[in-house]
């Protein structure tokens, strides 16, 4: 969901060792998110990718969800990474240990008080493919200050294996002053090394277009994944569109609206048959520009298994 922290203890200070022990898989190991955008631009059918929480407990079993996904995205969520001295010890780490010998993560990276230390740990650690983001709270005193920054320090290192994906936001950023703002900014980061955008949370078909066209006329070429959440409830939609700050057009708003006092399985039916038709509808209208479609999931894989249940003639 875009949402990101960087680890610290309670008083500020980080471990910037890098150790054996920090190391969370070679770089043999580590699958490398460039072949896998080969792969999905030149298929002809519909891939799709995920993104989880981390958490401990969770336990991620990939046999469940047929066909596989892509690749798998990890944020930070929380200000209770601050807790962690060392990257490896952060739930995201202890989860793309599990996950990265059975398919390749996409780990999250926040601008948010990361140093250019950190940054160099981190990527020695072996993550080689990066969800750039500036996060939603910014320091002043911080070394970058916008997600372009970040990128451009990553690509100044000159490492031909790194992967940088950032976001996109069809529905304006909701600090941008208007789409044509939003897009040229989009570009000059594309232009500093992007390999592909994955958008914020998208509930319509029209609003998405409408942003591929408009990065298109900007001379944005590399491929725009639309972001897809499926709420498991009308409370978790309300409470993402709120963190999100994503505001859908009126009629999409309302068509939401209307399935507030739904019983669960409803509200579930309801999902279940407004993602399909969206999926089905992006991919229908622009099969050459809609090859990957990415799912953040809240961990719920059984209503994902759902979806893809009801779309297994894409894939």
């Amino acid at each position: 969901m875009h949402r990101l922290t960087v680890e610290s203890d309670p008083n500020g200070k980080v471990d910037q060792s890098v150790n054996s022990v920090e190391v969370m898989h070679s770089h043999e190991n580590s699958r490398n998110l460039k072949q896998t955008v080969q792969r999905w631009i030149s298929s002809e059918r519909l891939c799709y990718s995920i993104e989880l929480i981390p958490k401990e407990d969770f336990v991620l079993d990939l046999s469940r969800l047929q066909p596989k996904p892509l690749f798998c995205s990890l944020p930070w969520i929380s200000d209770n990474n601050l807790q962690y001295r060392r990257f490896v010890d952060t739930p995201m780490m202890k989860m793309t240990a599990k996950i990265v010998p059975h398919c390749t993560v996409m780990n999250h990276l926040s601008c948010y008080n990361i140093t250019e230390a950190q940054v160099d740990k981190f990527v020695e650690m072996g993550n080689w493919n990066l969800f750039v983001i500036r996060g939603d709270t910014v320091s002043e005193s911080q070394r970058f200050q916008h997600s372009a920054d970040l990128v451009e320090y990553l690509r100044s290192k000159n490492n031909p294996d790194l992967c940088i994906a950032v976001g996109g936001y069809p529905y304006v950023h909701p600090e941008s002053p208007s789409l044509e703002s939003d897009v040229l900014y989009l570009k000059k980061k594309v232009d500093l090394g992007v390999e592909f955008i994955v958008t914020q949370t998208v509930y319509d078909v029209a609003s998405f277009f409408s942003y591929v066209d408009a990065c298109r006329k900007a001379g944005i070429t590399v491929p725009i994944v639309p972001g897809i959440f499926l709420p498991h409830s009308y409370q978790q939609l309300e409470t993402v569109l709120g963190l999100t700050r994503v505001n859908p057009p009126r009629e999409v708003q309302e068509l939401l609206h209307s399935h507030a006092h739904d019983e669960p399985d409803q509200f579930e039916a309801f999902v279940v048959k407004h993602f399909v038709e969206l999926v089905r509808t992006l991919r229908t209208e622009r099969p050459e520009e809609v090859k990957l479609v990415h799912f953040f999931t809240f961990n719920r894989l059984d209503l994902l298994k759902k979806i893809l249940n009801e779309i297994m003639d894409l894939f």
